[in-house]
């Protein structure tokens, strides 16, 4: 797994549950995904183009900051996944909605479940949600290429980033940023 994840590739699909990629200003103890220390890597060492996320956390923001400043291609976990996200939240909502009916012996738990899962109405409805939510990316994207020295120094400033990382991130971003 640690050679995939530092394979040079043009797309790393983090599709799983686990922290996968940290700062290198950060322990392994800070990302907080004890099962995966062995495997994790620094953001400054990935060598993939992009990366598409359909899971959550797979990187912490730090290590997401320093593999986009390197030049990484990126989005945040909420967005890549935010038709997931955005699914799970309507079922949790509607299961906690049809609760007080289940505990009135109008629904069986069974039925509950079965009417808050996601039929086709409702993944309709999701999709167009993340369609309108995901139409400014690519002005973003066009925008940020001016950004990343402005990127650097707030990188540079953000808490708990210190150390060699930073030093690094700071030379590529300044040559980019010319």
């Amino acid at each position: 797994m640690r050679a995939i994840l530092l394979a040079p590739v043009d797309l790393l699909w983090n599709g799983g549950i686990g922290t996968y990629v940290k700062a290198a200003s950060e322990t392994h103890a800070e990302a907080g995904d004890k099962s995966n220390d062995a495997i994790r890597v620094d953001g400054g060492d990935l060598r993939v183009r992009c990366v598409g996320e359909g899971g959550n956390l797979g990187f912490t923001q730090r290590g997401r900051i320093e593999y986009a400043v390197d030049g990484g291609r990126i989005n945040t976990d909420f967005i890549d996944n935010s038709a997931g996200v955005d699914t799970s939240d309507h079922e949790v909502n509607l299961k906690i909605l049809l609760d007080r009916v289940v505990a009135d012996g109008d629904l069986t738990g069974k039925q509950r479940n079965e009417s808050a899962g996601v039929d086709d109405r409702r993944g309709r409805r999701v999709g167009a949600a993340r369609q309108l939510r995901a139409e400014p990316r690519p002005r973003e994207r066009r925008e940020e290429r001016a950004l990343p020295a402005a990127r650097a120094r707030a990188v540079d400033g953000a808490p708990g980033v210190r150390g060699a990382a930073r030093p690094r991130a700071w030379r590529r971003c300044r040559r980019r940023a010319r």
